[in-house]
């Protein structure tokens, strides 16, 4: 049992380290779209989700509450 509990502590370990790295990315990837300004938006093809930001509805010339609910047909 004490190995168990050594895999699972070594793993959460390993979860938490990721999870510090992914959002390190996160927020470089984050400070980079605001420092370019660039509108971007990203569909899910399987689950139709999508995500606009507002740039992306300042460069066509609205706002997302103006064109809201957003989606791929948009």
């Amino acid at each position: 049992m004490a190995e168990t509990v050594k895999e699972l502590q070594e793993a959460l370990t390993a979860l938490q380290a990721r999870l510090k790295e992914y959002e390190h990315q996160s927020k470089q990837l984050d400070m980079v779209i605001k420092a370019t300004g660039v509108g971007i938006w990203d569909w899910n093809v399987q689950t139709g989700e999508t995500v606009f930001n507002e740039r992306w509805a300042d460069i066509i010339g609205y706002t997302l509450d103006e064109i809201s609910p957003v989606s791929i047909q948009t």
